[in-house]
């Protein structure tokens, strides 16, 4: 092949390729055709998918997220297809396929994923919602607007309670005033 720079002869060689994804750097390497003229490095056109795969999974790796090869192993993993996968996330199987070839999913998508495809990301995840609903819990109780009035009538006299719906026994109640009738 010839170069679009210099006319020189493109080689076939291993490559260090630079470039962007999402405004973010990222580099591979991979085979590729080079220049030694000019330097001018390039893929065949038949490698391109392969390009955005493996530079869409050094972003994905960066930031956290599963890369292709991870998902279609996680899929692997639970003995399913393409098809069967997407029914078990409740996507459609066009986002399986594009996610294994390369397109990057968001960190929702991602963490649905995890949390669909192993036992100790769904634990992880159990335990944090678990943390959170236990600190909303205290933060009501707390609260001072979180209090109801309760009202309960003896013989000769009424008492007065506040309460919170989410106190696990009567013992918990607080007694505010006692009045006598008349």
């Amino acid at each position: 092949m010839t170069c679009l720079n210099c006319d020189g002869e493109l080689h076939e060689q291993v490559v260090d390729f630079s470039t962007e994804v999402k405004g973010q750097q990222v580099v591979f390497s991979m085979s590729g055709l080079v220049c030694a003229a000019c330097g001018y490095h390039t893929v065949r056109g038949e490698e391109m998918a392969e390009y955005m795969r493996r530079a869409a999974d050094v972003y994905r790796a960066q930031n956290n997220l599963l890369t292709s090869d991870e998902i279609r192993l996680r899929r692997k993993s639970l003995g399913m297809n393409q098809e069967q996968f997407a029914a078990h996330l409740g996507v459609g199987v066009a986002s399986v396929k594009r996610w294994e070839w390369g397109q990057i999913q968001d960190k929702a998508l991602d963490n649905l994923i995890r949390i669909r495809t192993s036992v100790d990301d769904a634990k992880a995840n159990y335990w944090l919602v678990s943390e959170m609903m236990q600190s909303l819990a205290i933060a009501s109780l707390l609260e001072a607007d979180s209090l109801v009035p309760e009202v309960v009538y003896y013989p000769k006299k009424t008492e007065v309670w506040q309460t919170t719906a989410n106190l696990a026994s009567p013992a918990e109640h607080l007694r505010v005033d006692t009045a006598y009738a008349s």
